[in-house]
């Protein structure tokens, strides 16, 4: 066990010490974030014209946590935004994208079914 956590350190050193892929990478953990506020305010659009929230865990949370349901929802984007910090990889830089782009469909989806065609 203590081998595979230094062999993820060591890799993760040789991903940041990597600078071809800074500027990307700070630009996706800027838009994970942002992202994740704008999928609150578009949840919060779509619910509040009679829409349900579609996926079961963040529905789960929306009930125990009430009006505060987005509180773990943005603190797990700033949690991915710190993981894409620390083990930039090409590969969490292509999932990274390939989440920002999906999440990108569901928020302009949260403003269409609320009805908000123009911002």
């Amino acid at each position: 066990m203590l081998e595979r956590i230094q062999r993820l350190r060591d890799y993760s050193a040789r991903c940041r010490a990597d600078n071809t892929h800074h500027g990307t990478v700070l630009l996706l953990a800027t838009l994970i974030v942002f992202v994740g506020v704008f999928d609150v305010v578009s949840t919060n659009a779509s619910l509040a014209v009679g829409h349900t929230e579609a996926n079961g865990i963040i529905a789960s949370i929306q009930r125990n946590w009430g009006e505060f349901w987005f509180i773990p929802k943005l603190v797990a984007h700033f949690a991915m935004a710190m993981v894409i910090l620390w083990l930039p990889s090409r590969r969490m830089i292509r999932n990274a994208r390939i989440g920002v782009a999906l999440y990108a469909v569901i928020i302009a989806s949260n403003f269409h079914l609320a009805d908000w065609t123009t911002l």
